[in-house]
């Protein structure tokens, strides 16, 4: 029997059919046991995970549920795949004995595991495995363009279920900016263009995928196609109120002025990209510090290349060429700056603070 966490809680037989799992507190209890990982889970943790606010029935509505669940994954000889079907572990508990590899989010994570391990120096075999990895999030295992993912425990609430699915997202988005970034130094732009632009259509204020499309638009000679996009991302911040962060700004016009520093895909720091769940909430750190001129407006190089592939005159450069892309971009400094201001203010940089005007302070 397969069992699947990376969409609706499913159990799958051998066969291919479907089992029915019954009600949302059902697949909730099964969510729990699978993501143990055979680990006996004591009745009090259970409970504290199926419900926020607890019921005074809540011990005896989590045996009523552990019997129904037992009886729904037996098979007529008594056991779930051979092993025996969910029996309490203890006096207190209850455990899933399943296989790592009858369950897909394991799958998942023992495939990123095997990704992570391979020594430096590697990124055909990296990129490989980072798409095994991700195959499991997508129905028979195939990956097409459209790299977004399913919602893991869909459908089930709670705190607990919440918590759950926005860890392994997480997990989820890292191992693709990974496989990505890896695939970017095999010079794959032409590939993973078009696996970019549904990424950044679904979410078009995400900085971090806008800067790995404007790279390989870059890497693959259509400057016009990197214009645009930082267009459409700009326009996007702007309806929200944001302005783009200074090292997407600095991207953007290191691709303006072809500047050769430009050979490797941005960096991106995973650790920080996956966060594990907060015990308390986030306390948003300082303001990052913007540079003194005004950030760039995409519709002032309306005049950039109009066609993919050919050259037109370049504006002159505005910074140094040659000046070296600090490590970038990262989850802190992508998220972008809030500010009220008007449609024609910018932002800029004055004794330290920033501070918006509708032209350059004096």
């Amino acid at each position: 029997m397969e069992f699947r966490l990376l969409g609706p809680v499913q159990a799958i037989t051998g066969d291919g059919r479907q089992t029915d799992l019954g009600p949302p507190m059902h697949r909730l209890l099964l969510a729990v046991l699978l993501a143990a990982d055979g680990r006996p889970v004591p009745a009090d943790t259970l409970i504290t995970r199926l419900w926020d606010h607890q019921p005074a029935t809540a011990r005896d509505l989590l045996h009523g549920y552990a019997s129904k669940l037992r009886a729904r994954l037996t098979t007529p000889t008594g056991a779930v795949d051979d092993t025996p079907a969910m029996p309490p572990a203890h006096e207190h508990g209850y455990r899933l004995p399943v296989a790592r590899h009858q369950v897909d989010a394991h799958r998942f994570h023992d495939a990123l595991a095997a990704a992570r391990a391979l020594p430096p120096g590697d990124p055909a075999t990296t990129a490989r495995l980072l798409r095994q990895a991700l195959a499991h999030w997508h129905p028979h295992g195939r990956v097409g363009d459209d790299l977004r993912p399913a919602e893991p425990l869909a459908g089930l609430g709670g705190a607990w279920a919440e918590d759950y699915r926005a860890c392994l997202l997480g997990e989820h988005r890292a191992a693709l900016l990974e496989c990505l970034r890896a695939e970017l130094t095999l010079d794959r732009h032409g590939a993973i263009i078009p696996q970019l632009e549904h990424l950044a259509r679904a979410d078009p204020t995400d900085e971090t995928i806008t800067a790995l499309l404007l790279h390989a638009c870059h890497q693959a000679g259509r400057q016009a196609h990197a214009t645009r996009a930082y267009r459409e991302h700009y326009d996007h911040l702007r309806q929200a109120s944001l302005v783009p962060s200074p090292e997407l700004n600095r991207l953007y016009t290191q691709i303006l002025n072809n500047d050769p520093a430009l050979s490797r895909p941005p960096h991106t720091d995973i650790a920080r990209l996956t966060p594990p769940v907060p015990d308390r909430p986030h306390t948003p750190g300082p303001l990052p510090t913007l540079p003194a001129t005004p950030l760039p407006d995409p519709h002032d190089h309306d005049d950039a290349d109009s066609v993919d592939g050919e050259q037109s005159q370049r504006p002159e450069p505005t910074t140094d060429p040659g000046t070296a892309m600090p490590p970038s971009p990262t989850l802190g400094s992508l998220i972008g700056i809030q500010v009220n201001s008007g449609p024609g203010a910018r932002v800029y940089n004055v004794g330290g603070r920033m501070t918006v005007h509708e032209a350059p302070p004096s």
